[in-house]
């Protein structure tokens, strides 16, 4: 039947031509040129950088030095297995938009060196895994000092972070912008709190359809809430929090709609975790 078409792809987000709230097009692909089956295991990658340079807190910020370990473009059904990477400027692992079905698993990226330090804020930088492929999972990930340690790039959509852990973290793991949709957050630690949520300017609603399930929020600053969460403005996409336990520095209040900008997010169970363990293996 001609008049039907199976689509292998994550719709997720409302497509409403009527009320103009997304556009819709379907077209044939005549030529795939992503490469397939492609796998990096076993390496250990270090960026080495210039001890000499560093910011007025002594640590060290030299930028001319390698900006990733592994950067997959124009990729499909491939994977990072059991590899490890220190000091580099941007990311360890970063998957560009036009990937699909890409998988890191039981990798640790430690101590990026940039101009984004602990006590100076650099944007673009340091974010550890930084997944902007659709279908993407990243699992039993470490990162130590990140920017933002688990990230995604909007618009993207159907990525899930299980079983990972950051530690000193500079900000949040979180969708980092332009209406990143259906990221989970599964069983992820983070001692420096987590964002679903928009704001007017700039990065604009950056979850759409998202959740954080049975996570542990630790977060070390007292003057930030322990998760920024909103619903997206006229609930064009909803955020939700779920069996997650917040024992960090700033509890009241520890999810808090920090900018208004749409409705306050879906929470359920913030002292203990809830069934299934694993959202994304259930």
């Amino acid at each position: 039947d001609n008049s039907e078409i199976t689509l292998d792809a994550p719709l997720t987000s409302i497509v409403d031509q009527q009320n103009g709230y997304a556009q819709a097009k379907v077209r044939k692909l005549i030529f795939d040129a992503r490469l397939e089956k492609v796998g990096v295991e076993n390496i250990a990658f270090i960026s080495d950088y210039n001890r000499a340079e560093v910011d007025s807190g002594g640590y060290y910020n030299d930028e001319n030095h390698a900006t990733n370990a592994i950067h997959f473009n124009q990729a499909e059904d491939a994977w990072v297995q059991r590899c490890i990477g220190y000091f580099y400027r941007n990311s360890f692992v970063g998957v560009w938009t036009n990937c699909n079905r890409i998988t890191v698993q039981d990798c640790a990226m430690f101590d990026g060196v940039s101009l984004d330090t602990p006590i100076n804020h650099a944007g673009g930088r340091e974010y550890s895994f930084s997944l902007d492929g659709s279908n993407s999972l990243g699992q039993r990930c470490f990162t130590r000092g990140a920017r933002h340690a688990f990230a995604v790039n909007g618009p993207k959509s159907n990525i899930t972070f299980l079983d990972c852990y950051s530690q000193y973290g500079h900000l949040s793991p979180e969708p980092h912008q332009r209406w990143s949709s259906a990221v989970l957050y599964d069983n992820v630690y983070s001692d420096s709190q987590f964002k679903l949520e928009g704001l007017l300017y700039d990065h604009g609603q950056k979850a759409a359809n998202c959740a954080l399930w049975n996570c542990y929020s630790d977060n070390a600053r007292g003057w930030e809430p322990e998760v920024y969460l909103n619903h997206a403005p006229g609930l064009l996409a909803k955020n939700w929090v779920v069996g997650c336990i917040i024992a960090g520095a700033h509890t009241d209040p520890a999810i808090e709609n920090v900018y208004g900008f749409g409705p306050d997010g879906h929470v359920e169970s913030t002292d203990a975790h809830v069934q299934p363990r694993s959202l994304y293996m259930a």
